[in-house]
């Protein structure tokens, strides 16, 4: 049995190596992916791995040089991970991006089956507007 952790782990690596369709590979067919209100790719709840393909990673791809999600921390219990780290990267025909995330993962049979993102929605308007980001690599309440 492959755990929850490692199943979130590889999401990431895939990304990283940009490996998108391993990443995928990963989601469930009907895997519920929400991205955070008020940022650039929210639209709602999204369901299966075309719409998370579509609505936010192709997307992403155009819009960013050099976009990374790196997680720094994991808190495992059961079938749920969550992730704690910084998005960076360059808009294309803006600034820069430093943004801390929460990602709230729930693994079922080695499937990722929801995501949901917790983000400085601010941060990702500044990046798209060409300011410089106010972040830390930490959200204010750490």
């Amino acid at each position: 049995m492959v755990d929850t952790e490692s199943v979130v782990r590889e999401f990431y690596m895939a990304l990283s190596r940009g490996e998108a369709g391993a990443a995928l590979a990963l989601l469930d067919p009907e895997v519920r992916w929400t991205e955070a209100e008020r940022t650039p790719y929210y639209a709602g709840e999204l369901t299966g791995p075309d719409a998370v393909a579509k609505t936010v990673l192709e997307p992403i791809a155009r819009h960013f040089e050099g976009f990374a999600a790196t997680p720094d921390d994991f808190i495992t219990q059961n079938e749920r991970t969550v992730a704690l780290g910084l998005y960076t990267g360059h808009f294309r025909v803006g600034g820069e991006l430093r943004a801390p995330f929460v990602h709230v993962w729930t693994v079922r049979t080695g499937r990722i089956v929801r995501f949901v993102q917790y983000t400085e929605s601010s941060d990702w308007a500044d990046a798209i507007l060409g300011k410089s980001s106010t972040s830390s690599s930490r959200p204010a309440f750490f």
